[in-house]
């Protein structure tokens, strides 16, 4: 398979993912886990191609949320950072897609990490 062939691939797996992946008000929070592992090998995919597609920032920032909310503020961080970064380029820091996410991330810096030991 071609180069061309791969992204093409790669990107159409990342609009399923999106898709399939609940919106916040539709899932009830055991619902959003299932999909953790496929969110991750997509964050994958759109690290190794450079993927910027809308649907790669969407996803990323709805994974990011849920961890966000569950106290997973280590893996939350790294998936906003990066839909962050992809949402800036496509549609600039100002854009209101771009300030939800900045939004989220700086939440984080108020909320408790459950995946490092409190002293």
């Amino acid at each position: 398979m071609g180069q061309t062939a791969q992204r093409q691939w790669m990107e159409r797996t990342i609009h399923v993912v999106n898709t399939a992946f609940p919106e916040e008000a539709e899932a009830q929070g055991p619902a959003y886990d299932r999909y953790i592992p496929h969110v991750q090998a997509c964050h994958r995919l759109i690290e190794q191609a450079a993927i910027l597609i809308p649907e790669a920032a969407h996803l990323l920032e709805k994974a990011g949320s849920y961890l966000l909310k569950r106290g997973r503020s280590i893996e939350a961080k790294q998936l906003l950072t990066h839909a962050f970064a992809i949402q800036q380029a496509l549609s600039g820091p100002t854009s209101p897609e771009s300030a939800n996410i900045l939004q989220q991330l700086a939440a984080l810096s108020f909320t408790p990490d459950k995946e490092k030991p409190v002293c």
